[in-house]
């Protein structure tokens, strides 16, 4: 194109032909008109490679041939998609890239992901799902600073007093959770799902928020806090502070009878903090029908799977003794 204007050099040539420029004065006169620096022949141009030769008139006035129907095409294009498959040149050569061999890439930065590559494991929840289950799974309903005034109108339809002004209540986050992570082996084909959903929750809450524990058979058998690797009693958090349990609840059989925990031990446990004011739920990777008939209704459990949503969770916990699936 011309500097400074929208001349294109199809305009220069579609104007050397309306007009008819048989020389090269004609032609280097018309492209300075339209903008075109002419091009300066130099005399000491190598000439071994020859011209090429014009074009023959008879086969410049020629008219194009029809294009006949490849019979070996049709079998080459799938039926489903249309896609031509590609037919391997046979004796065709690689280019010699010899510089390239033996060449090793650049690792890519500290703490830096490739764009596009696939996730390291299929989780087991939905990824576009998990940050809406876990908050409904831990978020505890906590009062406001606004008053909730179709609670106090009732209380006054029906003649009862009002010691003190009920507020509205909203789901929070606030109080943080309590993670217990199963590491029996029972769990082992589960342990990068569980490691995926620690994170996935450090994310969200933050991981001051966040108090991982991890144990064997039952958290009452001992547990480990952190990274320290000392097994001591388990401790419950603070009141009102949910718990989310990681594990299978002793359904897969595990290398050990004694690492196995008993129903029992769970309903003991589940009694613990039940007491100590913190509620418990549970994320179970078996099917309901593997549940422990005894647990039911007394532990919050829901199916560790990819059919859960965030709305089944929610409906679990407002049925005592339901079961997300």
């Amino acid at each position: 194109m011309s500097a400074g204007a929208s001349i294109w050099i199809g305009d220069l040539i579609r104007a050397w032909t309306l007009i008819g420029a048989g020389t090269s004065e004609e032609r280097d006169a018309i492209a300075v008109l339209l903008g075109f620096e002419a091009a300066t022949v130099r005399d000491d141009w190598p000439r071994e490679h020859g011209i090429p030769p014009a074009i023959p008139p008879a086969v410049a006035d020629e008219k194009p041939r029809a294009r006949t129907r490849d019979p070996d095409r049709a079998s080459q294009v799938d039926s489903d998609t249309g896609i031509v498959r590609l037919t391997p040149v046979e004796g065709a050569r690689r280019p010699k890239t010899d510089w390239l061999e033996g060449r090793r890439s650049l690792p890519a930065p500290a703490g830096t992901t490739v764009r596009g590559a696939a996730p390291e494991i299929a989780p087991l929840f939905e990824p576009a799902w998990t940050r809406g289950i876990l908050r409904e799974a831990v978020a505890m309903r906590l009062p406001t600073d606004e008053p909730d005034l179709d609670a106090l109108l009732e209380r006054i339809a029906l003649a009862e007093p009002v010691e003190r002004l009920p507020l509205l209540r909203t789901k929070s986050l606030r109080r943080g959770v309590q993670v217990l992570v199963d590491r029996s082996d029972g769990m082992l084909p589960y342990r990068d799902d569980q490691l995926w959903l620690v994170r996935q929750t450090r994310r969200m809450l933050g991981a001051d928020q966040v108090q991982i524990v991890n144990f064997t058979g039952t958290p009452l058998r001992g547990a480990v806090s952190g990274s320290s690797g000392v097994t001591e009693p388990y401790q419950p958090p603070p009141a009102g502070v949910p718990v989310l349990l990681l594990g299978d609840l002793g359904i897969a059989a595990a290398s050990s009878l004694a690492e196995r925990a008993t129903d029992g031990e769970w309903l003991e446990f589940a009694d613990l903090l039940a007491e100590a004011g913190c509620p418990l739920v549970a994320f179970v990777p078996y099917p309901v029908h593997r549940w422990p008939v005894r647990l039911r209704g007394r532990l919050a459990m829901v199916q560790w799977d990819r059919g859960v949503t965030a709305g089944k969770v929610t409906a679990f916990r407002s049925l005592d003794g339901g079961a997300a699936r």
